[in-house]
């Protein structure tokens, strides 16, 4: 069997089996029930982690994420256990015209794990998958904010680190001054998407053993930064009209 198809397989055997236990597990547990080497199971969960299908905990034990539980969900009559989710998804989306996204942090960046698109025309086309920078975006600056300062100090130093010239580097002041501001707002606004267009971005509520997710409204600048509370206030109200119905949901 080629080696490209082997690690498919094994990549599917994997999430098979977390399906099975239904559970976090460690590099050891999965290798040996499914009798991959450890140093490919390492390999193929680094890949899944940055793919933003699993993400591992401080324990360097290994769960699936919610963007798992997202996949299918546009197939009529299949049931999805983020449906919750997704409707939340498509009511503000109705609620707006504007462009909806669900991210999650993966690894030093954050990526759109669903997408719903504008009924409008649009000046962005955000695809599930796309990724932002962690210590940039609006999205990733947000997830920031829920983090200890040790580790938003080593996000930024690997941010500086990896930049070619003086301008490209953040300043730590600004950044706890930004993050402060945005644990007092509740959301962040950001025009620094693309050009001419904007977002304002509300986490999910969510349990310490689960991963984060942040619900996002992209539309033109002109319209997202005229009102960035509202559009804020707006999520936060049909989060809670809409998960609070439903108490069993992913996200609580």
């Amino acid at each position: 069997m080629p080696e490209n198809v082997k690690s498919a397989v094994r990549v599917l055997e994997i999430l098979e089996y977390f399906d099975g236990v239904r559970r976090d597990a460690s590099v050891s547990e999965i290798a040996n029930a499914l009798g991959i080497p450890p140093s490919s199971t390492v390999g193929l969960l680094r890949s899944m982690v940055r793919m933003g299908y699993v993400v591992q905990d401080e324990r360097r034990r290994y769960r699936l994420t919610s963007r798992v539980a997202l996949l299918g969900n546009w197939i009529d009559g299949m049931p999805a256990a983020g449906s919750e989710i997704c409707h939340l998804m498509e009511e503000l989306s109705k609620a707006t015209g504007e462009t909806v996204t669900l991210g999650v942090p993966a690894g030093h960046s954050i990526k759109y794990v669903s997408v719903v698109p504008a009924v409008k025309p649009a000046p962005l086309r955000i695809m599930p998958g796309d990724t932002r920078p962690l210590a940039t975006s609006g999205v990733g600056r947000l997830f920031l904010s829920t983090m200890p300062e040790p580790q938003v100090r080593q996000v930024i130093f690997r941010h500086n680190a990896m930049q070619h010239d003086v301008e490209g580097q953040l300043s730590l002041p600004t950044v706890l001054r930004d993050l402060a501001s945005i644990r007092e707002s509740g959301y962040v606004f950001s025009d620094r998407l693309y050009a001419g267009a904007a977002l304002v971005c509300v986490a999910l509520p969510h349990r310490e053993a689960e991963e984060r997710m942040a619900i996002s409204i992209s539309g033109r600048s002109n319209i997202i930064s005229a009102c960035p509370a509202e559009y804020a206030s707006l999520i936060k109200t049909y989060i809670r009209r809409v998960l609070d119905l439903h108490p069993k949901s992913a996200a609580h």
